[in-house]
Formats: structure tokens, sequence, C-alpha cells
């Protein structure tokens, strides 16, 4: 029953998603595109840092799956991370680190990602990036590559 869901819930999306905004090969895959403030490009430069991306799924479990939520409530559906230059851009997310088999735990298969993009902290020991971030539904994220705009740390 489970694996049906599963089969179902992946050609759902790749009917509906466009191929440029996903990884072909997994329907849990999509984009995102990195814009930095200049103040934020200049300081990624000059420390040559880098930019990181962590995927998370995850969806709300089914009443038959409520003993296997995490401590958040959800049924954690894995995850995923991608690095970028500290120049920004176009990032994949595979959908590789997902666990479409447990999809069907899910009310409805409905499947929420939450991204977090963050310096990869290769030339500062600390984070100094303060991006967007993104927590809504796989279908949303699929639709079009997720804009992400990043500043410093404390930069109005």
């Amino acid at each position: 029953m489970l694996a049906t869901r599963a089969i179902v819930f992946s050609a759902a999306f790749l009917a509906f998603a466009p191929a440029q905004a996903i990884a072909a090969d997994n329907p849990m895959g999509f984009a995102l595109d990195v814009s930095l403030s200049r103040a934020a490009a200049t300081k990624l430069a000059s420390t040559k840092e880098g930019i990181e991306i962590a995927a998370y799924w995850y969806g709300e479990p089914t009443k038959a799956a409520k003993k296997r939520a995490d401590d958040m409530g959800n049924i954690n559906l894995g995850q995923e991370k991608a690095r970028l230059p500290g120049t920004g851009g176009r990032a994949e997310i595979s959908g590789k680190g997902a666990k479409v088999k447990d999809v069907g735990l899910t009310q409805g298969g409905a499947v929420k990602v939450n991204l977090n993009v963050y310096s990869a902290r290769l030339g500062n020991k600390d984070n100094i990036l303060d991006c967007s971030f993104f927590d809504d539904d796989l279908q949303l994220a699929r639709l079009k590559p997720i804009a992400v705009l990043c500043k410093l740390i404390g930069e109005k």
C-alpha cells in the first residue's frame, strides 16, 4: 500500500513540475537561486567563503503513523545538503536524500520542504549570512526556482 502511494505521488509530481526547476530523476528535487547583497558578496569574496544549503523534507503523519513522528510531530522524510561558491547562483537539490518510500506515512501524501541557507564556514568560524528561507509545500518548490536573498547578519 505504501509503495503504491509513493509511486502515485511520484508520477503526479513529475506530470506537472517544470523540467527546468527539478532534478529530472527524482520527484523530490527542486532548484533555488541564491543572490547576495553587495556587502555579503564583498565579504564572501574577501574571505573565500562558500554558501551551504540544507533541505529537509517532512510531512504531517497519518493517524496510523503518529507513533513514527519526530519531536516536532512530523514524519521526517530526509535531508540533503548542497554547496555553492561565495558568488551565489543556481543550486539543484536532487532529492536523493529524501525517503520517497515514506511519503505514504504523511497525510494525503503531502510533502513539505524546509530550506536553510547559510555560510559554509570555510573562511569564517561562524555563519555570517542572514538568508531568506523557505518552509512550504514541495509542490510549490518545484514550480520554479526558489529565490533566496542573503545579506550579512546585522545588515539592513
